[in-house]
């Protein structure tokens, strides 16, 4: 074999192993790049999870909040319609009782007539 036939067999040999090597690292790489992916996206699950758990605790505190509002305004109502009603009372009373009034004077009018 010549030496130009055995440099050429050599450099052929060098290319194999720079392309077996380079493959090899890409294979690395990717590995590497697929396990980064799986644990950027286990990150942002449990971000996301965190935040649907904070989103629900805020939900449920506006709910209760919500609910001791209604139930404030229901008794501030219920009140003021006792309130009204007692008023209401107090007035038909006092009609009635003025009425009676007028009554008894016009029937003492008409037996004085």
């Amino acid at each position: 074999m010549n030496l130009r036939a055995l440099l050429n067999e050599c450099l052929k040999n060098e290319e194999l192993e720079i392309n077996e090597c380079l493959k090899n690292e890409e294979l690395e790489i990717n590995e590497c790049l697929r396990n980064e992916e799986l644990e950027i996206n286990e990150c942002l699950k449990n971000e996301e999870l965190e935040i649907n758990e904070c989103l629900r605790n805020e939900e449920l505190e506006i709910n209760e909040c919500l609910k001791n509002e209604e139930l404030e305004i229901n008794k501030c109502l219920k009140n003021e319609e006792l309130e009204i009603n007692e008023c209401l009372r107090n007035e038909d009373l006092e009609i009635n009782e003025c009425l009676k009034k007028e009554d008894l004077e016009i029937n003492e009018y008409l037996k004085n007539e």
